[in-house]
């Protein structure tokens, strides 16, 4: 009798658990659900967030970005350094993987920031040599009127007919 007892009870046991292990894979599965639907809201809110901290702290007028570009085969560029209003801006030394980039017709992105509107000066100073000759220096010094727009300046390495080394700069105003 005692053994009957215990296999009823035994039996029982084992129904009353599957019975909760089905209810805990149905709430673990809606569970997993809801971190789903957590996290999809948690990301989406974290993009709305950047967005909008980029609109406060960034606004499209102030943004400024300064590219480098070389049109000479056998100049390797060494230093670059940019200052804008006596403070400087950005500075590179260059690697060889950096100048086969830029002889491949790469931009490199020196500066991305903020300037406000209006008058700025722009010094820019480059290093560098040709093969088999000594360094050579260049500079830059212009005036930019920095409109209330997002501006690119392209820092331009070439030669002139005389075959000197050049340093140019190219400023646009980029409106929406």
């Amino acid at each position: 009798m005692r053994l009957l007892i215990a296999m009823l009870l035994g039996l029982a046991g084992c129904s009353w658990h599957a019975g909760l292990r089905a209810a805990s894979d149905a709430d673990l599965a809606a569970l997993a659900g809801e971190v789903r639907a957590l996290k999809r809201d948690a990301m989406q809110l974290h993009t709305d967030l950047q967005r909008i901290e980029a609109e406060l702290f960034h606004p499209d007028e102030l943004h400024t970005a300064v590219y480098v570009a070389m049109d000479l085969p056998d100049f390797m560029l060494e230093h670059i350094s940019i200052q804008v209003d006596g403070h400087e801006l950005a500075r590179h030394r260059y690697t060889p993987q950096d100048n086969a980039a830029l002889r491949l017709g790469g931009l490199q992105r020196l500066y991305l920031g903020n300037l406000p509107p209006g008058t700025r000066r722009l010094q820019a100073r480059i290093q560098g040599r040709f093969e088999a000759s000594p360094p050579l220096e260049r500079s830059v010094d212009v005036q930019l009127s920095k409109q209330a727009a997002a501006t690119a300046v392209e820092l331009r390495i070439s030669s002139n007919r005389r075959h000197d080394l050049v340093l140019d700069y190219l400023q646009q105003d980029l409106r929406p």
